[in-house]
């Protein structure tokens, strides 16, 4: 006795594999282009001291004898300034620096000062000097400063977003409106413009 199989059942199965196939390719497509997404992400967030980069994680000590890792401040905007004790711009910006940590509109945002090669005693005799309530990291070993974050001169400022991405980078002595401006671009989420109106 023999089977047979009709038309209609034919075309339909034709059909059901037909759709399994288109469906099959459009998955494939799907994942390919979260894949080829995710990349994009992922070369994004290429460590470095440029604006659009994650900021280079470290640890390192503090003056005050505490160990601050960049990382445990995910979630605020970091002002990241490197200076020197015998750097006259330096001296001159830290009034402002000072100022800015100070002011009450300024919300979410950590301050940390990272000393350029300098040992504690110097470090600590300019704390107390210009009497600075953030933290000041060391780099006695001047690790930190010229292999990872090294600056093109001194002063030199990085903004950092919640993230932990480099929005801006301040290369020069800044007043407090330059740092405030700055600030508020970058908890806005905005291209900072230094130079723009508060």
């Amino acid at each position: 006795m023999s089977i047979h199989i009709k038309k209609p059942i034919r075309l339909f199965s034709l059909a059901l594999v037909g759709v399994t196939i288109l469906l099959s390719v459009g998955y494939a497509f799907v994942i390919g282009a979260n894949q080829h997404r995710d990349n994009e992400t992922d070369a994004m967030q290429v460590s470095g001291t440029s604006a659009g980069q994650l900021a280079p994680d470290f640890e390192n000590p503090t003056l005050s004898g505490n160990t601050i890792r960049l990382s445990d401040f995910r979630g605020r905007v970091v002002v990241l300034n490197l200076f020197a004790s015998w750097c006259g711009p330096c001296r001159l910006e830290t009034p402002h620096l000072i100022a800015a940590y100070l002011d009450p509109t300024v919300e979410e945002t950590a301050f940390i000062g990272i000393n350029l090669n300098e040992s504690l005693d110097v470090v600590a005799a300019f704390q107390k000097e210009c009497d600075i309530p953030y933290p000041l990291v060391l780099d006695e070993d001047g690790k930190l400063t010229s292999e990872v974050y090294r600056p093109t001169g001194l002063p030199t400022t990085w903004f950092i977003d919640q993230q932990g991405i480099v929005r801006y980078v301040y290369a020069g002595a800044m007043t407090q409106e330059i740092l405030l401006q700055i600030l508020a671009d970058v908890h806005a989420g905005r291209e900072p413009d230094p130079f723009g109106t508060l």
